[in-house]
């Protein structure tokens, strides 16, 4: 009977080891991209395409937005916005929901930085994202 728990219990541990490290391999394999963008005014900045590799949320961790100005982030296939618009807070990240149906896996999405038709200066903006969360 111990033999039996002895052996159940190691199965368990090796299927759980397992597990876990297919979740690290499919940690290490998103997307990551650094970006840095000076967005005119009244207009929007896209970064390069990355493939999505789950269907999770994306995120942007931004370090910084110039001069305390407002801006706003999203996702988009092509120039088609596919997620939430969310504002930036400068030095925060923050994850950006997908519209239904819309984080597909092994598509390729770009972040997208705009301003609102108010702001009369251009923006910089810095940080990293992926259209991945994990």
């Amino acid at each position: 009977m111990v033999k039996k728990k002895n052996l159940i219990f190691s199965i368990l541990c090796v299927m759980a080891l397992m597990i876990s490290s297919i979740g690290a391999a499919y940690a290490s394999n998103r997307n990551i991209a650094n970006y840095n963008k000076i967005t005119p005014r009244n207009g929007v900045t896209y970064t390069a395409p990355l493939r999505k590799v789950g269907t999770t949320r994306a995120v942007n961790n931004n370090t910084s937005v110039g001069g305390g100005v407002r801006m706003d982030t999203a996702v988009f296939l092509n120039v088609t916005r596919v997620s939430s618009q969310l504002r930036i807070p400068s030095g925060q990240r923050i994850t950006i929901p997908y519209n239904a149906g819309r984080a597909v896996s092994g598509v390729n999405y770009r972040l997208g930085h705009s301003t609102p038709l108010t702001t009369v200066v251009q923006v910089q903006t810095r940080g990293s994202w992926s259209p991945d969360e994990r």
